[in-house]
């Protein structure tokens, strides 16, 4: 199943949308963050610097050293941490989400210039470590600007 969300194994992905529940772009320098377990499926992209993801699918804690242009994409309900080294930094962009039916700004089409994001959604492993081939940073940062512009217009009409 697709980032472990649905269970009908035959779907397409690309019928298939983002509904997208966090996201950021932030820079990080000395943190260890246990990101805990969501079930939400992740994208940690590392835009600038590097640092160390640590996940567990199973019983084994794998262990990825991220550097610039490269990302981690992993299912909902895997538990994970983030470690940055104290004498770096590390520019991530970051976007969380669902798979869902219902269509919303984004599609899993969105994906497909790059081939190992492909291979994963095609596989259905539970974490994929690639090196940005194609244009992801760029629209893993126009989804984020996208979504920052939408939650100041969405706070401005709450405050009217």
């Amino acid at each position: 199943m697709i980032f472990g969300i649905w269970k009908e194994a035959d779907k397409d992905y690309r019928s298939k949308w983002m509904q997208i529940f966090r996201h950021y772009a932030t820079n990080w320098s000395a943190c260890d963050i246990d990101c805990g377990m969501h079930p939400e499926w992740e994208i940690m992209y590392i835009a600038h610097g590097k640092c160390r993801v640590t996940c567990s699918p199973r019983e084994e804690e794998l262990v990825y050293d991220l550097k610039s242009g490269e990302y981690i994409l992993f299912m909902g309900g895997l538990k994970h941490r983030l470690y940055v080294d104290k004498d770096t930094s590390c520019q991530i962009l970051n976007v969380e989400g669902r798979v869902t039916e219902a269509q919303s700004s984004f599609s899993f089409q969105m994906l497909e210039t790059d081939k190992s994001t492909v291979a994963f959604l095609q596989n259905r492993a539970p974490v994929l470590v690639g090196h940005d081939e194609g244009r992801l940073y760029d629209v893993l940062k126009s989804m984020i600007t996208e979504l920052d512009e939408n939650d100041i217009i969405n706070s401005i009409r709450d405050e009217l």
